[in-house]
C-alpha cells in the first residue's frame, strides 16, 4: 500500500533511511521532467519556432542507486573491462567541473541528494542508473490509450506522444569515463549512467520496504 505524502515528508523519509541504513542503497523513483528540446526546427522557408516547445514531459520510473561514491563507482566499471586502476599514475580526468556537489548529513554520511554550487537552495536526487522498467509501448483498448510503459511522453500534460514525434529532439551525447595511468590517457564509453533529477519532479519513491505517492499542486 502506497503512502500519501509531501514532498518534503518523503525527503525526510530518506533521509531517515541514511540513519537506519547508511551506505549505497537501492531506490525506485518515478519522475516527470521536461526534456530539452531545439527552439527551431526545420520548415520549407528555413527554420521556425518548434511548435512543440515547451508543451512535452516525460514521465520516467527507475531502479536507481544512491548514496554512492562516483569515482568508486567508475573504478568497479573501469576494472570490470581490465583496467588496472593500481597503477601509481591512474587519475580520473575530468574536462569539466561539476555544477552539483553531493549533500551528507550531519555525520558525513552521503546521502541521496546533491545540490547546485552555486544555489544550495536547488536539490537534486544523484542516482545511478540501474534499469528503467519496460520498454516505451502504448496500446490502444476501446479507443482509449493504455500506457504500458513506465517511460513515457505527454503532449500539453495530458496526451501521450511517441518519441519519434517530438519535434526538435536533440541527439544525446555520449558519456564517456576519461583517465590517464602510466601507459598514458584513455576514454571509454560508459556503460552505466551517473545522473541528477530536480527533487520537485518526484512522483512515486519506494525504499525500506515502504511505497510513497507524492501530493503534488
Amino acid at each position: 500500500m502506497s503512502k500519501t505524502v509531501t514532498l518534503l515528508e518523503v525527503v525526510d523519509a530518506m533521509m531517515d533511511r541514511v540513519e537506519e541504513a547508511p551506505g549505497s542503497d537501492f531506490f525506485t523513483l518515478e519522475f516527470i521532467t521536461t526534456p530539452k528540446l531545439n527552439k527551431t526546427v526545420k520548415a520549407d522557408s528555413g527554420k521556425e519556432r518548434n511548435p512543440h516547445l515547451g508543451r512535452i514531459s516525460k514521465v520516467t520510473r527507475l531502479t536507481v542507486n544512491v548514496n554512492f561514491s562516483w569515482d568508486n563507482a567508475k573504478k568497479k566499471e573501469l576494472e570490470a573491462a581490465g583496467v588496472d586502476t593500481s597503477d601509481p599514475a591512474f587519475e580520473f580526468v575530468s574536462t569539466r567541473e561539476s555544477w552539483h556537489v553531493p549533500m551528507k548529513d550531519s555525520k558525513g554520511r552521503l546521502t541521496p541528494f546533491s545540490v547546485h554550487k552555486d544555489d544550495p537552495s536547488r536539490i537534486y536526487f544523484r542516482v545511478r542508473w540501474l534499469g528503467i522498467h519496460a520498454p516505451e509501448t502504448v496500446r490502444q483498448q476501446n479507443g482509449v490509450d493504455v500506457i504500458e510503459s513506465k517511460s513515457y511522453y505527454l503532449l500539453d500534460g495530458k496526451t501521450v506522444i511517441e518519441k519519434e514525434d517530438i519535434m526538435g529532439m536533440p541527439q544525446k551525447s555520449k558519456s564517456t569515463i576519461k583517465w590517464k595511468d602510466s601507459q598514458g590517457s584513455h576514454e571509454k564509453d560508459r556503460e552505466v549512467i551517473f545522473t541528477t533529477y530536480n527533487v520537485s519532479g518526484l512522483l512515486h519513491a519506494a525504499f525500506g520496504g515502504e511505497n510513497y505517492s507524492i501530493i503534488r499542486d
